[in-house]
């Protein structure tokens, strides 16, 4: 059990953050990255 668990740990936490970085990237509203001064990406 505890084989699994340390295989499966991982995966659970890099799929909740890709989760949450997608549902992120969907709120922000359509514009390209280029549009900011420099080519930065827009700072939180």
């Amino acid at each position: 059990m505890s084989f699994f668990i340390g295989i499966a740990g991982p995966w659970l936490v890099v799929s909740a953050l890709l989760l949450m970085w997608h549902r992120r990237e969907q709120e922000r509203p359509e514009r390209p990255v280029s549009a900011e001064p420099g080519g930065y990406p827009p700072r939180a």
